[in-house]
């Protein structure tokens, strides 16, 4: 399964924190839709949704925080890729294609709180040679680019009598004629 790993590009510290601020817009944006409907019952008189509920949170602290973290399971399940991942095109992939809701959950539960912990196991993503962070390296994932574009290697001519101030790029070494007009700008 190393070719599966090899031909990939990895997606370094900055886009996968962008990718994270937008997820985490749109789950507080979900979260809070939800929930406004038990915010307004708990305005008006249902005074169980903000009493302690667990520890000093709330019911709708609690139920807030469901949302999120179902946001980021359900999505890195099934799709391999939140919504902000998609949009920077990013995906979340196995070594050896082993997907379970399980690893998923754990990823994003329990892999995040400790990676969170003083942002270190975050903050690895920038200095790993497969940048991967603390969530990553305990449930063996990776987030890597989904679809990469190839690029043709095209070749540089340089006048070599001339001072050279700029070199043209050639999209065909044959064209001759072109690299010497071009070589009298020089």
């Amino acid at each position: 399964m190393q070719d599966h790993l090899e031909n990939r590009a990895y997606a370094g510290f900055f886009v996968r924190l962008v990718a994270y601020v937008i997820d985490s817009i749109i789950a507080v944006i979900i979260a809070g839709i939800v929930k406004l409907p038990l915010s307004i019952a708990a305005g008006v008189g249902v005074t169980g949704l903000k009493a302690n509920f667990l520890f000093n949170y709330s019911f709708l602290d609690v139920v807030g925080y469901l949302l999120v973290v179902t946001y980021f399971v359900l999505m890195t399940y099934f799709a391999h890729a939140t919504i902000g991942k998609k949009l920077l095109n990013l995906k979340v992939i196995t070594e050896d294609d082993n997907w379970t809701f399980v690893n998923v959950l754990y990823r994003e539960t329990i892999g995040r709180f400790l990676a969170g912990v003083l942002c270190i196991g975050y903050f690895v993503i920038a200095v790993t040679e497969k940048k991967q962070g603390f969530h990553d390296m305990f449930c063996d994932t990776y987030v890597v680019y989904d679809k990469m574009i190839p690029i043709e290697k095209k070749k540089v001519v340089v006048a070599s009598d001339v001072p050279v101030t700029s070199a043209f790029i050639m999209e065909d070494e044959k064209d001759e004629n072109r690299v010497e007009s071009q070589n009298k700008y020089i």
